[in-house]
Parts: structure tokens; C-alpha cells; sequence
């Protein structure tokens, strides 16, 4: 029996996992838990952020597609087989709207043609959109534009109006260069695709990334280079949203990368380095793809990985769990298949899966670990010593995130604060290091220059302390708070040096927040505030949950 094949990016994961044993360890952290995603049994789904599409066996050999509205998770057949002897396959669905689309090759009978078919999901009407090429070409659909390769040419179709079809790219090829069309992706505004050139004796020479914005006269080239010998290298998958492909280019059997390109600035951002990775999705922002980690040397096993662009944040999604490939990310919800011979589809909405999301407990007990209920967060190792040393809840409030990367470093946000693991600084008090949120609060609103509490001052009034460093004071209950709380760094009491690797200097002089109507003092890495209700008590100066807001400024 035939069956459908992937095309390259799947062929570079089967390369991945032959070559588990030459793999090292990964470095040792916190792990993303996996939850409860599974939808169905099936393979390659795909998702607008509404439906998820995904193709299945209804019975025996024969592939069908299924749907399934995410808001009332009903799954609706869109193509399956009534009988056991037609063997029709169905692959590569692609939904958009009221619309799927799908591969359709009726090779049970002689003569006969594939097909690439389409259905409205809301009239139940089905139609064909082309016909008469090879089973193994993909098709892409963005609102009622439908696009689909094959091996020398890229043609598109409006389905609404079925005007004839438009070809965008089309490759001749020679007798000593047979260059051809590799895999494609689309997203509405930009086609992206490969070339990958083979000489006469059938050996791959050359890659090509390149990308056509509909509309425009010619293509952009993304990247190119030459293909290694050994059959592995190249690329490893790619994908488009708005003017963001995200493709991994594989050097060689233990080293990888996904990189990120802005089409319209023509940056690039390397996202992940260093490890095997594999299939990247993207919807603009968020950036997302299978890895091998090296870690795995009994079973097959791929994770899942995120990047966020906005922040430089590197994250785990799903960690230790099985075989998690063919991710797609679209309207803010992401799809993947897990397993080899026995494939299931899950899904999961973007924001479940960041590092804010709510985790369970992890299962872990010991002076390592310590779990709050009060967030669905934890804390541990190095960040949880830091926390319980320095002032514990009062001063950092309760964790908001779990470790993840930022900027290349190891990170974990709390309620008042954001922690930072500098390995570099191991063995002395400032292996764990604040951020300067209370600075990076007063930039984002425009304080400086604009606030009169900003301005420096000359002199400081009596009974207040004056920091030159910033030409700034800290009186009556903030100065008696900055003074009585610092970071435990070996000095005795609490010495000036320890209130200030805390708090950092003051950046302005008490005023009226005029959101709050409370007074308000901004330092390098808090704001105080001064609650009268709580006053003859440890609670008149609260610091501000900076890292609360931070988080929500960032969509987190």
C-alpha cells in the first residue's frame, strides 16, 4: 500500500532521532509540566485560533479529515470514507474561516488524479480547487486565498470568486540543475518556500529560502547555502506571519538553529542555537518548534520550545512528554501532534503555555522546591534560596512565572520583582541579581523629564539622606524602610551596602501617584508606597508589584 510522505522537514526529524546517542547532556532547571491537551487520535493538525483541523482514520486504511470548533470542542466530520476498499488518503489539511482544504489522492483506482479539495464547514458544500498532481505536494489557505505547491511551481486560487488560478512561481529545470520546490508556506500577505538544486546524478547541491509578497514584482531571498554531505543540513522547517519567517538551519548532526528574519527590516534574530530543532511555527510574535534534547538517550522524545520576540524570552512548553512534532501556532492557540505510530493531536491556548501560566505542583519535595497554591507557582534551587534570605514574601511577593530565559539569562518574575541567575558570579552574594524594575517603570511612562519629582536636588531637608549618586533624598518612613530592609550579604545588621543592592538608590523625590492618590517614591528597583491605613504598623510602606505589571504589560 502507498502511503503519503512528508517532505523535508519531517525527513530532517527522522535524521534527528537516529542520532540520540551522540548527544550531551542539557543543563539542569526547572521543567515545564505538561497538561491535559490531548483532543483526538490523528496527525498534522492545523488551527485558525477557531478550528482545529486535523487528518485521522475513520476506519481501516482509509485517512479522513475532522474539525472541531475550539468554543464548543464538537468534532465534525469534513471528509471520511463510508467503505473499507476505496483507499483514498487525505493529507496536509489547512483551515481558514469556513474553509478546509486538503490533499485528496484516489489511488485506488487506475487513472485516477489527486486532487486538491476544499469544503465550507457552515454550507457542507465540497468542490475541487486543482487537480492532476503529486500525492506529496502541500496546499495553504489564508481567508479564501488558497495556495499550493508542487515540485517546480507555487499557483494560486481565489476559492470565493474560483477566478482561474494565478501561477507566482515557476522553475524549469535543466538537464545538469534540477532545482525544485521543497515545502511552502503562506499566511496572506507573504509565500515562502525552498529550492533545493540537485545535479544530474540526483545529489543535492544548494538551498534556497525565498519569499514572495503577493503583489510585489520579485522574490526576497532569505537564505541560501550548500548542502553537507551525509544527508543532513539545510533546513529544517519554516513558517510566515506578517512579516516574520521563523526556519531552522540544520549545520550537522548535533548543532541547529532557529532564526528568526523580519522581512520588511531584514533583522535577524537567532532564536535557539546549539541543540537539534526542527519545524518552527510563528505568529508574529511567538515562535515555536520541536528539539531534541540531548538528554535523551533511552526512548524517542521530542519537546516543544517557545521564544516570545517582544521580550527575548526562551521557554519550555512541553518537556519529557513523548514525541511533540508538527506544531502550529495561529489566533493565539497552539497545535501539535505527539507520538510516532500511534499519533494524537493536542491543543492549547498561547497563554497557557507561557511561562505565566498556572503550573501544577511539581511533585517535588526537600529544601530545593517550594510550591504556592496562592499562584500555581514555584520556586526552587537558587531563586527560592535567594527568596527565603532576603525578605521572602513582604519584600518579593509570590512567584509569577517559573525560570525561563531572558536575554540569554535565567530568569523568574515574582509579584514585586524579577530575578536573574548570574553563574558567572557563583559562590558570592551576587550569583542572584535584581532587576532594575522600579528604573525600567519610571522609562516606560515617560517619568523622566516630565515628572518635577524627578528633577535632582542640591540639598537634602534635615533629618533626610541625600544620595549624590542621583541628586535624590529618602525621608521620614521611606528612608526608616530603605534603611531596615536589604539583601543578605554577609554584612552586619543591615548595613547601607545591604539596602542598596535591594533597592538601588532613589530615582525621584515622594509625590501624589495620580493613579492611586497614594505617595509614591520611585527607586532603581522598587517603588514605595505609603499606605496611611496601615500606619503604626509594618505594612505603612508597601512596595509596589512591579513585577505583577510587567508581566501584564508584556501579554503574559
Amino acid at each position: 500500500m502507498r502511503t503519503s510522505q512528508t517532505r523535508r522537514p519531517v525527513r530532517v526529524v527522522v535524521a534527528l532521532l537516529c542520532v540520540v546517542g551522540v548527544l550531551s547532556a542539557l543543563p539542569g532547571g526547572a521543567s515545564a509540566l505538561d497538561v491535559p491537551t490531548e483532543l483526538a487520535v490523528g496527525s498534522t493538525p492545523v488551527t485558525d485560533g477557531v478550528t482545529v483541523v486535523w487528518s485521522g482514520s475513520a476506519n481501516w486504511d482509509n485517512d479522513s479529515i475532522y474539525a472541531m470548533r475550539l468554543d464548543d470542542r464538537q468534532v465534525v466530520p469534513v471528509a471520511v470514507d463510508a467503505t473499507v476498499v476505496e483507499h483514498i488518503t487525505r493529507t496536509w489539511p489547512d483551515v481558514s474561516g469556513n474553509f478546509v482544504v486538503w490533499i485528496e489522492d484516489p489511488y485506488c483506482c487506475p487513472g485516477s488524479a489527486v486532487e486538491l479539495r476544499g469544503k465550507n464547514l457552515v454550507s457542507g458544500e465540497e468542490f475541487i480547487i486543482a487537480t492532476g498532481f503529486g500525492y506529496d505536494w502541500r496546499a495553504r489557505i489564508s481567508g479564501t486565498t488558497v495556495v499550493w505547491m508542487t515540485d517546480y511551481a507555487i499557483t494560486m486560487r481565489d476559492i470565493a470568486s474560483m477566478a482561474a488560478p494565478a501561477t507566482l512561481v515557476q522553475l524549469t529545470p535543466t538537464q545538469f540543475d534540477d532545482t525544485r520546490i521543497e515545502y511552502m508556506a503562506f499566511d496572506g500577505t507573504y509565500v515562502v518556500w525552498e529550492e533545493a538544486s540537485y545535479d544530474s546524478m540526483g545529489v543535492n547541491q544548494t538551498w534556497r529560502l525565498r519569499a514572495f509578497k503577493i503583489g510585489a514584482s520579485a522574490p526576497i531571498e532569505i537564505a541560501h547555502g550548500v548542502s553537507p554531505q551525509g544527508g543532513i543540513g539545510g533546513i529544517g522547517g519554516f513558517d510566515v506571519a506578517g512579516d516574520i519567517v521563523a526556519y531552522t538551519s540544520i549545520i550537522n548532526y548535533s548543532d541547529s538553529a532557529v532564526i528568526a528574519v523580519n522581512l520588511a527590516t531584514g533583522e535577524q534574530t537567532v532564536v535557539d542555537h546549539g541543540t537539534l530543532t526542527a519545524l518552527p511555527t510563528t505568529d508574529g510574535r511567538y515562535i515555536f518548534w520541536s528539539t531534541f534534547p540531548p538528554d535523551d538517550t533511552g526512548g524517542y522524545r521530542l519537546d516543544l520550545r517557545g521564544y516570545d520576540l517582544l521580550t527575548d524570552s526562551t521557554f519550555t512548553v512541553i518537556f519529557d512528554v513523548g514525541l511533540n512534532t508538527d506544531a502550529r501556532v495561529e489566533g493565539g492557540v497552539l497545535v501539535w501532534q505527539r507520538g510516532v505510530n500511534e499519533r494524537t493531536v493536542h491543543v492549547a491556548a498561547v497563554s497557557d503555555v507561557l511561562p505565566s501560566s498556572r503550573q501544577a505542583d511539581p511533585g517535588k519535595s526537600g529544601p530545593n522546591w517550594l510550591s504556592f497554591p496562592e499562584t500555581a507557582h514555584y520556586l526552587g534551587y537558587d531563586f527560592k534560596t535567594f527568596w527565603e534570605r532576603n525578605g521572602g514574601l513582604s519584600v518579593f511577593g509570590y512567584p509569577l512565572t517559573e525560570a525561563f530565559s531572558e536575554h540569554g539569562i535565567a530568569t523568574q518574575f515574582t509579584e514585586r520583582q524579577r530575578f536573574e541567575l548570574h553563574p558567572e558570579h557563583a559562590g558570592t552574594p551576587y550569583e542572584v541579581e535584581l532587576g532594575r524594575l522600579g528604573a525600567d517603570d519610571a522609562r516606560a511612562r515617560g517619568l523622566y523629564g516630565s515628572e518635577a519629582a524627578f528633577a535632582p536636588l542640591a540639598t537634602a531637608d534635615p533629618g533626610c539622606a541625600m544620595f549624590v549618586e542621583t541628586g535624590h533624598t529618602a525621608c521620614g518612613a521611606f528612608l526608616a524602610y530603605w534603611q531596615t530592609h536589604g539583601l543578605n550579604i554577609g554584612d552586619d545588621g543591615n548595613a547601607y551596602r545591604e539596602s542598596l543592592a535591594l533597592f538601588g538608590y532613589p530615582l525621584s523625590e515622594p509625590y501624589s501617584d495620580p493613579d492611586t492618590g497614594l505617595t509614591i517614591q520611585y527607586f532603581e528597583r522598587a517603588v514605595f508606597e505609603y499606605h496611611p491605613e496601615n500606619a503604626g504598623t509594618p505594612y505603612a510602606v508597601l512596595l509596589r508589584r512591579l513585577g505583577a505589571e510587567q508581566l501584564a504589560a508584556r501579554g503574559w
